[in-house]
C-alpha cells in the first residue's frame, strides 16, 4: 500500500501530505473507511499468525494534522463496534482511509 499510495497519490506536481490524504478520505467517503476497518479486524474466535518479518527497510509514516483532523479520526473509529471489544486505533482508520483514497484518487474527492 506504501509504494502504491507515493506511485499514484503522490506523483504530482502539488503532494499532499499522507494526513491529508487520510483526511480527505474520511470527509468523503466516511462509510467506506468504516467499512474497512472492520473488515480488516479479525473476527470473534478467529485466529491470526504473528508472522516473521523478514529484515527489511522500513519507512513509517506519521500523519501531521490538527486537533479537529484527529477528532475526526476518533470519531469514525467511534463509529466501528468491533465483536473483540477493542478499541479501534487512529492506524486502522488511517489504513482504511489510504486504501479509499487509492480507490478514489484525489481529483475525484475533490
Amino acid at each position: 500500500m506504501y509504494s502504491d499510495v507515493n506511485a499514484d497519490l503522490l506523483a504530482g506536481l502539488e503532494k499532499p501530505s499522507y494526513g491529508q490524504l487520510v483526511v480527505w478520505a474520511c470527509e468523503d467517503h466516511p462509510e467506506a473507511v468504516v467499512e474497512g476497518v472492520r473488515a480488516a479486524r479479525p473476527a470473534r474466535g478467529s485466529r491470526r499468525p504473528r508472522g516473521h518479518r523478514l529484515a527489511a527497510p522500513d519507512v513509517q509514516i506519521t500523519l501531521r494534522m490538527s486537533t479537529a483532523e484527529r477528532d475526526q479520526l476518533d470519531e469514525l473509529a467511534a463509529q466501528v463496534q468491533p465483536e473483540d471489544g477493542k478499541p479501534v486505533t487512529r492506524t486502522e482508520v488511517a489504513i482504511s482511509a489510504l486504501k479509499q483514497a487509492l480507490l478514489h484518487p484525489v481529483d475525484e474527492q475533490s
